[in-house]
């Protein structure tokens, strides 16, 4: 499964492009586009001992997977996490999202990657299950029960983790990008403020979400496979995600050398 290999994939949103929708001139544009993408690629190497993206990932992995079970709230009471009474999607997001940070905490080692990846499960979980049930409010345990039932096969799955890795994407970006900007703000330079930060944020939205192609065919296979072997473990998770965010980097490298 790390071997699938999509190609070089077009985008309507070039890295670049978005960077220059903050309005800097260009020379402004290329130090920080080249900035930010160093830095993510520098933590994205050095994060390997925080275990939140690892477990959020893999509760994921949980709760579609049991999905397919009928005793599908019992097997995730058991796990500690009760939503036997669960009458909303934004409910059941809400649940999933206080247990993993529960979970997370007994770790310890904790780095912003883990209240970036925790949002990022939140925001890919109460995406499709709103989409996919009848409201964020009038839902039903059983509407969503079989909301995830259907994210279980490969393909849904790997949907799912596209929406995972492109929020991850953006919010690490974001990050840098914040820190970047403010070494050309100043009455004395020329970047002294954001006139269209709706539309970067919306272009660098659309950007992240088509890099994160790169992981939704691989992490489609991966889930199909390891599900068929049997139950994923979160050193699988650990190990998915080591070769999804090098897959990540390697589109970013190849967007940082595209003038």
């Amino acid at each position: 499964m790390g071997h699938i290999r999509l190609g070089r994939l077009p985008k309507v949103k070039k890295w670049r492009q978005v960077i220059a929708l903050l309005g800097t001139e260009q020379a402004e544009v290329s130090n920080i586009a080249k900035a930010t993408v160093e830095a993510a690629n520098d933590a994205f190497n050095n994060f390997n001992a925080d275990p939140g993206p690892y477990y959020c990932y893999w509760l994921l992995t949980q709760i579609t997977w049991h999905a397919r079970s009928d005793s599908f709230s019992e097997i995730l009471f058991s796990m500690g996490l009760d939503i036997r009474k669960e009458q909303s999607a934004i409910g059941f997001v809400s649940k999933v999202a206080d247990f993993a940070s529960l979970e997370i905490k007994k770790f310890g080692n904790q780095t912003v990657f883990t209240e970036i990846a925790q949002m990022s499960m939140r925001e890919a979980l109460l995406k499709v299950v709103s989409e996919r049930s009848q409201s964020l409010f009038g839902t039903t345990s059983k509407d969503i029960h079989m909301t995830l039932k259907g994210l279980s096969t490969a393909n849904q799955f790997g949907k799912l983790s596209r929406l995972f890795f492109s929020s991850f994407l953006n919010r690490t970006l974001q990050f840098f990008i914040s820190k970047e900007i403010s070494n050309y703000v100043g009455p004395d330079k020329n970047f002294s403020h954001i006139d269209s930060l709706k539309n970067f944020d919306k272009a660098l939205d659309t950007f992240c979400y088509q890099s994160a192609k790169i992981v939704e065919d691989f992490a489609g296979g991966w889930y199909s496979k390891r599900s068929w072997q049997g139950d994923i473990t979160q050193d699988d998770a650990k190990n998915f995600i080591y070769v999804a965010l090098k897959k990540l980097r390697e589109e970013l490298a190849l967007e940082e050398s595209t003038k």
